[in-house]
């Protein structure tokens, strides 16, 4: 598995991680045998995002495009930089680090927590049910949980009770993947809070859209969830669930969060990051 590790400062002092490389990542963490059976190859980068030169999206897009996952170390006053690909980042947030700390110790530290919580997310996503629920559309899909869990990934990246935190809710995500009401087949869809129906689909009849107006942040979302690549080439079919309704209409934000307005159609193919198209 090649994981890129980056951190996101204006603090020279992290160039030491492009130096020193997989020396900051503790001993234990080398030796854990759940990362280890993961065979992790790691690269390491440092980025300095100055005065908003950088798009971020297009950077990681490029850094990404070789690798499994992906961590982000990000000083909370820059932070907001990958606030439009959060949801494909493992991000570890931390404040500035004092001049009268041990930087290196203080690195490692959060590269221990870090890397535990993000192959955390790793094993659970090894499960096909729990990748297809942690892959569900975050815009359209209506779930407390669903929201929650993003916020974990975008927040506490470097919190002991991370995996404490997300279990319970992956597993009351996944309570909501059943069979549709209104009828016998025995396809599981996830149910939102909008009564709208999402079955992970098999077919691969349709992609992810890269041209204008399409952004590099609409690609990293469609490849990575929570810092870890994702089948970009497959989907989810979204219909309706109410009173037997065999077509579903209505507004639906997109993938660059642009509202648009979907005539009766009966499903729609909804990617992992919003982009979605209709059939008649």
């Amino acid at each position: 598995m090649r994981i890129l590790i980056c951190a996101i400062s204006r603090d020279a002092r992290w160039a030491v991680l492009k130096q020193e490389q997989e020396q900051l990542i503790p001993e234990d963490i080398r030796r854990n045998k759940k990362i280890i059976a993961n065979e992790p190859l790691f690269h390491f980068e440092y980025l300095d995002p100055g005065e908003g030169k950088v798009y971020l999206p297009n950077y990681f897009y490029r850094a990404t495009e070789y690798m499994d996952a992906v961590l982000v170390l990000a000083e909370q006053t820059v932070a907001q930089c990958v606030a439009d690909i959060a949801p494909s980042l493992f991000i570890c947030k931390f404040e500035e680090i004092s001049f009268n700390s041990q930087f290196r110790n203080v690195v490692s530290g959060l590269l221990r927590r870090g890397l535990l919580n993000l192959f955390f997310v790793v094993e659970s996503m090894a499960s096909s049910d729990n990748e297809q629920a942690l892959s569900l559309p975050i815009r359209n899909f209506i779930a407390e949980e669903l929201t929650r869990l993003v916020e974990l990934c975008r927040e506490e990246g470097v919190s002991p009770e991370f995996p404490d935190k997300v279990g319970p809710l992956l597993r009351k995500l996944k309570q909501r993947r059943k069979p549709r009401r209104t009828s016998n087949r025995p396809e599981k869809h996830f149910h939102d809070d909008e009564e709208r129906m999402f079955r992970f689909g098999y077919e691969q009849h349709s992609k992810l859209e890269s041209k204008t107006p399409h952004t590099r942040a609409c690609l990293m979302n469609g490849n990575f969830r929570f810092g870890k690549r994702i089948d970009a080439s497959r989907h989810f079919n979204v219909t309706d669930d109410v009173k037997g309704q065999s077509k579903i209409s209505g507004r639906f934000v997109n993938c660059h969060d642009v509202l648009e307005d979907v005539a009766a159609t009966t499903h729609l193919n909804m990617f992992a990051n919003d982009f979605f198209g209709g059939t008649k």
